[in-house]
């Protein structure tokens, strides 16, 4: 058993010493295969976003539009913007002598009197012209308009 193990240990022991030697190195030609390495040259890659489905399409995704949507866009119309002029309310209006103060959208304003007001999530310019009883005269934003306090208030 033994002799078995030490021949199967040198034979493993050849096999593996077998390709650590280096082999005769064969001659290069001379000159021109340098020239040749030197002119390869690796194309670089050319990607478009196709725009339609007929050019091409998302190869992770192919049923979505998600690639097509993204391409078109509307421009926003610049009256729209601006939020109509009916969303500002008149909360109150308190009178201390010949001073009177309105609350227009929880802002105090008196007669005079400019400032912003918030309406969703922008703002307006709001100018306090008149306070009167029951209702308070402004403009927004150069346009004038009359707020009325609800009845019962």
């Amino acid at each position: 058993m033994k002799a078995r193990s030490a021949s199967l240990s040198a034979l493993l022991l050849a096999a593996l010493t077998a390709g650590s030697v280096p082999a005769p190195a064969a001659k290069a030609p001379a000159g021109p295969p340098a020239a040749e390495e030197a002119a390869i040259t690796v194309p670089k890659s050319q990607f478009s976003i196709p725009a339609s489905p007929a050019e091409g399409r998302d190869p992770f995704f192919p049923d979505s539009m998600r690639l097509f949507a993204s391409q078109v866009r509307a421009t926003p119309d610049k009256g729209a913007s601006r939020p109509a002029p009916a969303v500002l309310s008149l909360k109150a209006i308190s009178a201390s002598g010949s001073r009177r103060v309105a609350s227009i959208n929880n802002r105090p304003f008196e007669a005079g009197e400019e400032g912003e007001v918030l309406v969703g999530s922008s703002r307006l310019r709001v100018r306090c012209v008149e306070v009167r009883e029951d209702r308070v005269l402004v403009e927004v934003e150069g346009q004038p308009q009359e707020l009325r306090l609800r009845p019962g208030r």
